[in-house]
């Protein structure tokens, strides 16, 4: 039997194990491992509001490749009055993964293996081709195969100096800064400037593209204070 690990249970995470269910054979195990509640998919999918749209079409949403239109099909089934070109909300997607989720441990009798383990995994050993997964609190497990499905890392802090906040980059690649209005760059390396500096630079949004000054910042982690166009003033 060929043994597999998902490390994550977010979106990523549960499609590879559906679809890992849905192709494989009973021959093939599969444990799907995460911290979180079980019902849990991640920040884009936790809230109830249906304002909250996802970014694809419906009818190019669907689990599982050759039938985009599962979900849409899915949804139409239960009451939503929803077309092809129709963005959804979020919530309704979650509830879709959800249930093929349900579907898939129903199943697991008659085809591959299937558990969601809750834990956090706390160490993997590798050795002979085989994996060793340590689960906080629980037994340690050999599997054949691990698939990382970790989601987006938040942001690292930046760096300080001397109370300042540093924008980190190479010497030799561009810095990008942004703020609500604006996105421009610093070609070269730099770093924000000490409280009073100032550095030209360029400005770019949209097709709108002029030469600045811009001012350092006041305080530490403080973005930077102002924008200076010819004959224009913004503050950050």
């Amino acid at each position: 039997m060929t043994k597999i690990a998902i490390i994550g249970a977010g979106l990523s995470g549960r499609l590879l194990a559906l679809n890992l269910a849905r192709k494989g054979t009973s021959a093939v195990s599969i444990r799907m491992i995460d911290r979180g509640d079980t019902r849990y998919m991640g920040p884009a999918y936790s809230n109830e509001a249906d304002y909250l749209l996802l970014n694809v079409r419906a009818g190019q949403m669907g689990a599982f490749s050759e039938d985009p239109e599962h979900f849409l099909t899915w949804a139409q089934e239960r009451g939503a009055r929803a077309g092809r070109s129709d963005f959804l909300p979020r919530r309704l997607f979650r509830d879709y993964i959800l249930d093929l989720m349900a579907d898939a441990w129903q199943a697991r009798t008659n085809g591959p293996l299937f558990e969601h383990v809750r834990g956090e995994v706390t160490d993997i050993e590798t050795k002979g081709g085989c994996a060793t997964i340590h689960v906080e609190a629980q037994e340690p497990f050999v599997v054949d195969r691990v698939i990382l499905a970790l989601g987006n890392f938040p942001p690292r802090h930046p760096l300080i100096e001397n109370g300042v906040a540093l924008q980190n980059c190479q010497p030799w690649k561009a810095c990008q800064f942004s703020s609500t209005q604006f996105s421009f760059t610093i070609p070269g390396g730099c770093h924000v400037p000490s409280p009073g500096g100032k550095i030209e630079g360029g400005v770019s949004f949209g097709q709108y593209r002029r030469i600045i000054t811009y001012m350092g910042p006041s305080g530490a982690g403080s973005q930077l204070d102002s924008l200076s166009l010819p004959g224009e003033s913004f503050s950050m």
